[in-house]
C-alpha cells in the first residue's frame, strides 16, 4: 500500500508499506488510481494489471487532505470493505489535517521567534560586528540553509566586503573577503540590480567559476541586497551545499524580510557612530571655545591692571624728579630714592609685559 498527500491539487508520495526504492516504484502502478479517487472525492475499487486496487481519499470537508491506496492479488475489494474504508477515510483526513495545520504552526511560531530574536539582537546592542553575526546565525537556521553570510558595500573602493558568517569555521576567512561590484558574482550582481538573486543550481549558472562558491562547496545559493531608502549598502547571502534547491517565493520573501532589518540595524550602527563622531567633535570645539574666552577675558583684565597701575607709577616718577630737583639728596636718602625708582622701574616692565601678553600678535611671514 501507499499514501499520498495533496497539496495545491498534486499528490506527493509520503509513505509506502514496503520500505526502500522498490515501494516507491511499485506506488507509481497505482498512483493513476489514487488521483482518479482524488478527483472523484470517492473511493475506487479496480483492477491494476493482474492484482486488485483500491483508494481511497482522505476528506476533511469539502477537500482532500490526501490519498490511500492498496493493492493484493488474491481477491477483488468487496463493497463491504469500500463501505469500511469510506467511512474511515474522513476520520483519516481529518487526524491528517490536524497534522498539517499543527506542523504549520509550529513552523509559524518558530518564524516569529526567529524574528523576534532578530529584532532583540538589533534592538539590545550597539555592537555590529556582534548584531551581524547573530543576524547571520538566525537567517541560516530560518531557511534552513546551510551557511548564511553578510557583506557591507565600502564606498570607497567599490567593493563589497565579508562582514558576517553564521558558520564559524569560515568566520575570519569570509571577513577578509572581498567582492568588487563589476565582478560576476552573485552578491554584486543583487546589488547592482538592487533585487534577490535565486541560483537553483550553481553548475549550471555563469557563477560556476566564482572563487567563493567553489570555496564554500555550493550547489545552491539566494541574494538579497540589504537597501536603505532603496540605496545598496551591502547584500546577504544564503547557501545549501548539500542539494540544488529551488528557492520558494516564501523563502525569498523570508529573507528579504530579514535582510531590511539587517539592513536598519547597519544604518543605526553608522548613524550612532556618525553621531559619537560628531559628539566628540563638538566637545572639543566647545572645549577650545573655553579657553580662548578665558584667554580673552584674561587679556581684558591685563589691560585694566596695567592701566591703573601705570597711572601711579607716573606720579612716582613725577615725584621722584621733583625730589631730585628740590632736595639734591646725598648720604641715605640718595640711596632711597634710587632704591625707589628702581622698584618704580621693575613694576613698569612688569606692566609692559603684561600688556605684551595680553595684545594679540600679528602674524608675520618667514621666507
Amino acid at each position: 500500500g501507499a499514501a499520498w498527500i495533496a497539496r495545491r491539487g498534486k499528490l506527493e508520495l509520503t509513505a509506502t508499506s514496503d520500505d526502500g526504492d522498490g515501494g516507491a516504484e511499485r506506488a507509481t502502478e497505482f498512483e493513476p488510481l489514487a488521483r482518479r479517487a482524488l478527483e472523484a472525492a470517492a473511493p475506487i475499487a479496480e483492477a491494476v494489471g493482474d492484482r486488485h486496487g483500491c483508494a481511497v481519499p482522505l476528506l476533511a470537508g469539502p477537500d482532500a487532505s490526501g490519498v490511500l491506496a492498496f493493492v493484493r492479488s488474491d481477491r477483488p475489494v468487496g463493497e463491504a470493505e469500500l463501505r469500511t474504508l469510506a467511512a474511515a477515510a474522513p476520520e483519516l483526513g481529518v487526524a491528517l489535517q490536524n497534522a498539517r495545520l499543527f506542523d504549520e504552526a509550529s513552523r509559524r511560531v518558530e518564524e516569529l521567534r526567529l524574528l523576534l530574536d532578530i529584532g532583540r539582537a538589533i534592538t539590545g546592542s550597539l555592537d555590529l560586528d556582534a548584531t551581524l553575526e547573530t543576524s547571520a546565525g538566525i537567517l541560516s537556521r530560518f531557511i534552513d540553509g546551510s551557511n548564511a553570510f553578510i557583506l557591507l558595500l565600502d564606498p570607497a573602493s567599490g567593493e563589497l566586503r565579508g562582514a558576517a558568517c553564521s558558520n564559524p569555521t569560515w568566520r575570519e576567512s569570509f571577513r577578509s573577503m572581498r567582492i568588487p561590484l563589476d565582478e560576476p558574482s552573485i552578491a554584486a550582481h543583487s546589488v547592482r540590480t538592487r533585487a534577490p538573486v535565486a541560483v537553483n543550481d550553481v553548475t549550471r549558472s555563469i557563477y560556476a567559476g566564482s572563487e567563493r562558491i567553489r570555496l564554500f562547496g555550493e550547489k545552491s545559493v539566494l541574494a538579497v541586497p540589504l537597501l536603505v531608502r532603496e540605496e545598496p549598502i551591502g547584500c546577504v547571502l544564503v547557501d545549501d551545499t548539500r542539494q540544488t534547491r529551488e528557492w520558494s517565493a516564501a523563502e525569498i520573501e523570508r529573507v528579504t524580510l530579514i535582510a531590511h532589518q539587517v539592513a536598519v540595524s547597519v544604518a543605526n550602527a553608522h548613524l550612532y557612530h556618525d553621531l559619537k563622531r560628531s559628539y566628540g567633535e563638538l566637545a572639543r570645539t566647545q572645549e577650545e571655545l573655553v579657553k580662548r574666552e578665558r584667554l580673552a577675558a584674561l587679556g581684558e583684565l591685563a589691560a585694566v591692571v596695567a592701566h591703573e597701575v601705570r597711572n601711579p607709577l607716573g606720579v612716582i616718577f613725577n615725584s621722584l624728579g621733583s625730589l631730585r630737583r628740590l632736595l639734591k639728596p646725598t648720604g641715605d636718602a640718595k640711596m632711597l630714592l634710587e632704591i625707589v625708582a628702581e622698584e618704580a622701574d621693575r613694576l613698569d616692565r612688569i606692566v609692559r609685559d603684561l600688556l605684551d601678553f595680553a595684545r594679540p600678535n600679528e602674524p608675520t611671514l618667514e621666507a
